[in-house]
């Protein structure tokens, strides 16, 4: 089986789960950021998990544009949703982010957890993380019992 994972991220934390579920998943795998040019054909897939990080509320913005540009060939294929955000209490909201063909279509949905490392923050991120970090006792958090969950569900954990 031949899995595609499409990922959003601002400050590297989407790309960290990313290679933990490359690490958990049997069969071919290939990374593709949203950021950079997809070169590859999706009908080379069998599953397509797109996967962003929340930031105000909102997706990854080159990942949305993926997405919206190629819903119609994602469609066809096994879907997994995945987001990484500090907010848990707003993540189904979070899910709307993304075109309702593909949540449709979605075998699962998953939320992996977070992370606060300050890397790459510009100034105003910095100053909210501040803010915030007087209230956050954990500076990263991820889920990977959820993780499991969603590749079980997708057929792929090893």
């Amino acid at each position: 089986m031949k899995t595609l994972i499409v990922y959003g991220t601002k400050h590297g934390t989407t790309k960290k789960i990313v290679d933990i579920l490359k690490a958990k998943i049997q069969g071919d795998v290939q990374l593709h950021d949203a950021k950079k040019r997809f070169e590859g054909d999706l009908n080379d897939y069998d599953v397509i998990i797109i996967g962003s990080s929340v930031y105000v509320g909102k997706i990854n913005k080159e990942l949305k544009n993926f997405v919206e540009s190629n819903t119609k060939e994602i469609i066809e294929k096994k879907i997994g949703v995945f987001l990484v955000s500090g907010d848990t209490k707003e993540i189904e909201s979070y899910y709307q982010n993304f075109p309702e063909e593909i949540l449709k279509k979605a075998a699962t949905k998953g939320y992996f957890g977070f992370s606060y490392n300050g890397k790459g923050y510009n100034i105003m991120e910095k100053m909210i993380l501040k803010m915030i970090a007087k209230n956050i006792t954990v500076k990263e958090k991820f889920e990977e019992e959820n993780m499991d969950k969603f590749l079980n569900d997708l057929g792929l954990l090893k």
